[in-house]
């Protein structure tokens, strides 16, 4: 919890932060000792801000080190792009992470589309589409109505 999001450096997102909004207490502070019951107008946001910050921080340590990575091991690049985008490596990366999130193997419409994310983002002339694409496909997973509510 203390590597995934800390706001301005310090402060644990999960407990510190936004405890409350992820449907937490805060007795101390606010008084207030029991979940509110229903979801906060902030929640969505949270919930997509430490999605983001995980995803960040995972493409960042996989990235300085494919061939260690956690999730993206062994994907080729050339240059700042995916060497291929529909290759095995980035296959096996799509499954990993399906496999760490959902707890399943992702479906083939899941493969296609995250790997023409790949394609899309390429196209777009980002300067660095292969962790742009890292980054994309792993946010589109961890913030997914599955990852979210299953």
């Amino acid at each position: 919890p203390d590597t995934v999001c800390t706001e301005l450096g310090m402060y644990q997102c999960t407990s510190a932060v936004h405890n409350v909004a992820l449907g937490g207490v805060e007795p101390y502070g606010t008084g207030l000792y029991e979940p509110s019951g229903v979801t906060a107008s902030t929640t969505p946001l949270v919930v997509e801000r430490l999605a983001w910050s995980a995803c960040i921080k995972r493409v960042s340590a996989d990235y300085a080190d494919l061939g260690a990575a956690v999730i993206f091991r062994g994907i080729k690049l050339s240059g700042s792009k995916l060497a291929s985008p529909d290759g095995d490596e980035v296959r096996g990366a799509i499954t990993q992470l399906a496999q760490r999130v959902f707890l399943r193997e992702p479906s083939d419409a899941e493969m296609t589309r995250y790997i023409q994310l790949a394609r899309d983002i390429e196209a777009t002339g980002n300067a660095e589409p292969a962790r742009a694409w890292m980054q994309a496909v792993c946010f589109a997973v961890l913030s997914s109505a599955e990852a979210v509510f299953y």
